[in-house]
């Protein structure tokens, strides 16, 4: 289930597209989409660092350690409107790749970001699926926040 945020505003507050304006009794507001989130990471403290940040800007999360654990969010009826998955899992260079490909599978809709403190190759790049996106290890919030807005349309920008 989405939802909606209405920021009273008169500038953008993200990269030019990444939000609708409507005016409404002379003001000016942009919308911004929250979403359900799946984040898919190894690494608990990075798992929760984006977990906490996800939250904090209005989204729904769901988080799994394995990829045994992200195949079963995907396949029970929560909703998730994206993944955010590391491209190393459990010591598998492509263990991300693969479990978007079968989320992708099970959801056709459903959005990626990909993430790796590793170098991506043109290769990997080849096997991302459509509807995807890539935000190099480390990030700040600012950037994660900057890819949903910017790739996805998801999030908002509070000042």
């Amino acid at each position: 289930m989405k939802t909606s945020l209405y920021l009273a505003t008169g500038v953008p507050l993200g990269p030019a597209g990444a939000y609708s304006s409507i005016e409404w009794a002379g003001s000016r507001y942009e919308e911004w989409t929250m979403a359900s989130i799946l984040i898919v990471e190894d690494e608990e403290q990075v798992r929760v660092l984006a977990d906490s940040f996800l939250q904090k800007e209005g989204n729904k999360t769901l988080s799994a350690g394995t990829i045994e654990q992200a195949l079963a969010l995907i396949e029970s009826d929560e909703p998730v409107d994206l993944l955010f998955v590391d491209l190393k899992i459990q010591n598998d260079l492509e263990g991300g790749l693969k479990l978007a490909r079968k989320a992708v599978e099970a959801r056709p809709n459903l959005k990626v970001l990909y993430t790796s403190g590793q170098a991506l190759t043109d290769g990997m790049n080849a096997l991302f699926v459509e509807k995807s996106a890539f935000i190099p290890k480390p990030y700040t919030v600012d950037q994660l926040a900057t890819t949903l807005i910017a790739k996805f349309s998801i999030g908002s920008r509070s000042q």
